[in-house]
């Protein structure tokens, strides 16, 4: 089942899954979206976000692996690419492989209208995965985050896709680094009460930093 929501609301009244997982977290929340077999999803954004116009001319100067050949690693999981649990909002033909934490694998892709999108596949649930997208303007802001909380707070997994103009960065403390542009946060940071900012070390001053925006918790089964 997929259901996306556009909620405002900062904590989610919902009953825990029986896999005890829940999306709680995307950079374009009326695009957060999660896909099982059976639970239903909740969607919740992170601090102080903003939806802005789309401008795709920015899409590969944000992140130059969708220039790149695709190989066989990059394309999605079967479940993802056809079938009732399909993201067919995704470009298929872009997605590219970003990497592996142990706890969920990661990708990115493009959807239809050009927005850059991060997609999370938790290794512990079969045929669960959840994806959050962001217009390249707004990539280039705050990267693209996504959330997935437990009901057991130490098993959420958190993710950011960083522009590669901020690939070179040193790394924020609270961070681990997963790929080039793959920024997995602890526990901690991720429902820290401020944001992170990252800056490339060539930039001095010429380019804004990228904030790494912190989500908001989630309650499990009031």
């Amino acid at each position: 089942m997929k259901q996306m929501t556009s909620s405002a609301k900062f904590y989610a009244a919902v009953a825990a899954s029986a896999v005890g997982l829940i999306l709680i977290g995307g950079s374009a929340v009326a695009n957060a979206a999660a896909s099982h077999s059976s639970d239903p999803i909740q969607a919740l954004p992170p601090k102080n976000t903003t939806l802005i116009a789309s401008d795709t001319e920015a899409i590969t100067a944000a992140h130059q692996a969708f220039v790149e050949p695709q190989l066989v690693e990059d394309v999605l999981p079967d479940f993802l690419r056809a079938g009732e649990l399909a993201f067919t909002e995704l470009d298929a033909q872009s997605s590219r492989f970003e990497g592996n934490s142990g706890p969920a694998a990661y990708w990115s892709a493009l959807d239809q209208t050009g927005r850059i999108c991060l997609v999370v596949v938790p290794s512990a649930v079969e045929k669960y995965a959840a994806m959050s997208c962001a217009e390249p303007s707004q990539f280039d802001k705050f990267g693209v985050m996504l959330a997935i909380g437990h009901e057991e707070p130490e098993k959420s997994i958190g993710a950011y896709l960083i522009p590669d103009r901020v690939a070179l960065a040193e790394l924020p403390e609270g961070f681990s680094k997963a790929g080039d542009t793959l920024l997995l946060p602890t526990v901690e940071t991720l429902f820290a009460e401020e944001s992170t900012f990252i800056s490339s070390p060539a930039a001095n001053g010429r380019s804004a930093p990228v904030e790494l925006r912190s989500v908001v918790p989630v309650a499990f089964g009031e």
